[in-house]
């Protein structure tokens, strides 16, 4: 009876043992991947001619201290423009090459950080055609933590596509100038005001005629319900008049203000 309570014993301590062995081994691995941090860069589009920036992301890192990384693309799709840090990425240098098509960022923290980081944002520039598009390939040359020891990671590459082009919608605005007395007002200073967004223009005018001009973008520049201000000076500025107006859905319909 001794000898089968010894063995039994033995045999629950032998399985303890491995148990605890297994639990270990399953926290270090977990431990393992915890550790792991994913450099990213997103799926961008836009139309011929605009900019995009976009950020290049480590997400779950660990005591971030400084890296390398590279972003391949097409050159005859997208250019790269510029490179600025992150609010924890300082960036120290960075290379772009518009013949081959390569970006080259160097950035660092040197007080480490972790979490889910802007390492750089990158502008693009796209001069390719509607349509086309290309891969945007990360590549890691160096990550290290504040110890210098090298951060494991796994890619997600992004691409960037050039959609077509924005149709534009002229909104033509035009009209005659005349003194209070109805003569003609020739060559007068003609500023209008979106006060929806604060942007101003100054229409065309000619020095021998009382008209004037602007052409804007549906959309863009004006749409229905904003208020636009007039003022309206003349040559010698000695005579002044504003006026607001609010666009209506039938001066959308019909192209402007005539």
């Amino acid at each position: 009876m001794t000898g089968y309570r010894l063995s039994d014993y033995l045999l629950r301590t032998v399985m303890a043992v491995k148990l605890a062995f297994l639990l270990i081994l399953l926290l270090s691995t977990i431990t393992q991947a915890s550790a792991i941090a994913t450099v990213s860069i997103g799926n961008l589009s836009s139309a011929y001619g605009e900019t995009v920036t976009a950020p290049i992301l480590i997400s779950n890192v660990q005591n971030y201290g400084t890296g390398t990384i590279s972003v391949t693309y097409d050159p005859s799709v997208v250019h790269v423009i510029s490179v600025s840090s992150g609010p924890t990425s300082t960036v120290l240098a960075w290379k772009p090459d518009n013949t081959t098509g390569i970006v080259a960022i160097s950035a660092w923290n040197t007080g480490g950080v972790s979490g889910d980081i802007i390492f750089a944002n990158v502008t693009f520039h796209a001069v390719g055609s509607a349509g086309s598009s290309t891969p945007l390939n990360i590549s890691v040359t160096t990550l290290k933590d504040i110890s210098q020891q090298d951060i494991t990671v796994i890619i997600k590459n992004g691409s960037f596509t050039i959609g077509a082009e924005q149709l534009l919608i002229p909104f033509l605005i035009s009209g005659h100038v005349f003194y209070e007395n109805g003569s003609e007002c020739n060559n007068p200073h003609v500023n209008i005001t979106n006060l929806n967004t604060g942007v101003a223009w100054q229409a065309e005018t000619s020095p021998t005629s009382n008209y004037y001009q602007l052409v804007l973008r549906y959309d863009i520049d004006i749409t229905a319900g904003e208020v636009l201000q007039f003022g309206v000076t003349s040559p010698y500025g000695c005579q002044l008049n504003i006026t607001n107006y609010t666009i209506t859905a039938d001066d959308i319909a019909n192209g402007g203000l005539f």
